[in-house]
């Protein structure tokens, strides 16, 4: 609700849940690591990855999103676990480079979902048109005219409302297409806000592993690996 409002200053509501995204993939990446048994692996997080559409309403677009998500996180769990079981020594680094920002790209699908189902053309257009934008318009344009504005507040205003009547009578009948278009817009800005969250969440698995290593819950072993070569 508050990122649909855009009260983005209320930022400490905002650390739980990234937080908790940063724990959700290191688990995510821990356990293409550690658990050996590769078809539990799948059911795990092929389930966990899917389970959020169940509370969102089952529209066409939310099912095409879901499906999306399933095909891409079963692509990122073959990636990575080949990375495993293939490579000649342990890398974090490179397993999560194999596909955890697969991961991401599903984490991203997923919010832009629930976004979506959230919000109606109002808000589409306020994304879209941030009143925020118009409101540090008015001191721009009284610098550059040399004209003092008495109520920058109201004047912001008016500027706004106009600007959004001109834009709706632009799209004419496409305004019903403006949350998805809206959505769209979100998934990227939110992909992008996760190419930090990918460095913590690489840091806390190093930490974790560290920490599995020193408490003996998880060693080091050598094996050997075999692996299919083509030949005459």
């Amino acid at each position: 609700p508050l990122i649909i409002e855009g009260q983005f200053k209320q930022y400490v509501n905002f650390i739980g849940p990234v937080a908790g995204l940063i724990v959700a993939t290191s688990l995510f990446l821990l356990s293409i690591i550690l658990i050996k048994n590769t078809r539990l692996i799948y059911v795990l997080l092929l389930a966990s990855i899917t389970a959020p559409f169940l509370f969102i309403e089952a529209t066409g677009t939310v099912l095409g999103t879901a499906v999306i998500c399933f095909l891409l996180i079963a692509f990122a769990i073959h990636r990575m676990r080949q990375e495993v079981s293939l490579s000649q020594g342990f890398s974090l680094t490179k397993i999560a480079k194999s596909g955890l920002h697969i991961y991401f790209t599903c984490v991203a699908l997923i919010v832009a979902s629930f976004y979506l189902a959230n919000i109606d053309q109002e808000q589409a257009v306020a994304t879209l048109l941030p009143r925020a934008a118009f409101e540090v318009l008015i001191p721009v344009l009284e610098k550059q005219s040399g004209i003092v504005i008495p109520d920058r507040e109201q004047a912001s205003e008016v500027l706004y409302r106009a600007t959004v009547e001109q834009f709706r009578e632009l799209l004419g009948p496409y305004q019903d297409f403006l949350p998805y278009a809206s959505a769209v817009i979100f998934f990227f800005a939110f992909k992008t806000f996760t190419i930090p969250l990918y460095y913590l969440a690489l840091i806390l698995s190093f930490l974790l592993i560290k920490l599995l290593l020193w408490s003996k819950i998880v060693k080091k072993e050598i094996v050997r690996i075999e692996a299919a070569r083509l030949s005459f």
